[in-house]
C-alpha cells in the first residue's frame, strides 16, 4: 500500500488567478486529503470515500464520467488523461479520506 497526503489551501489574494497567469497568495492549511492506494491484479479501479461512505468500482476498460457518484470524476479524469498520454495503468484500490469540511453548494 502507498499513502499520499495533500494539504488544503486558503487563498488570501487572487482566487482563480493562478492558472490565469495572475497574482495569487495562497497558503497550506492544517487540513487535507489522504489517499491510500493498493495495486490490484484484475484491471479494475475501486474508489472508496470514507467521509461519504460511498464505494464505486469498474474495469479500466469501462471508464466514463459518472452522474450518480460524481465525486469519482476527479480521479477518473486523471486516469483518462494518463491513458490518453499512453501511460500503462493497472488496477488499484483507493481509500480516500479528508479532514477538509465538505462544502455544499
Amino acid at each position: 500500500m502507498t499513502t499520499t497526503y495533500a494539504p488544503g489551501r486558503a487563498e488570501l489574494l487572487g482566487n482563480h488567478t493562478d492558472y490565469n497567469e495572475g497574482l495569487v497568495l495562497s497558503l497550506a492549511i492544517n487540513a487535507g486529503t489522504r489517499i491510500e492506494a493498493t495495486p490490484r491484479q484484475d484491471g479494475s479501479i475501486r474508489l472508496h470515500s470514507r467521509d461519504l461512505q460511498s464505494t464505486w468500482e469498474k474495469s479500466l476498460n469501462e471508464l466514463k464520467p459518472q452522474t450518480q457518484t460524481s465525486w469519482v470524476n476527479y480521479v477518473l479524469g486523471v486516469f483518462d488523461e494518463l491513458m490518453k498520454r499512453g501511460v500503462k495503468l493497472g488496477g488499484v484500490d483507493f481509500e480516500v479520506s479528508s479532514s477538509i469540511p465538505i462544502g455544499r453548494a
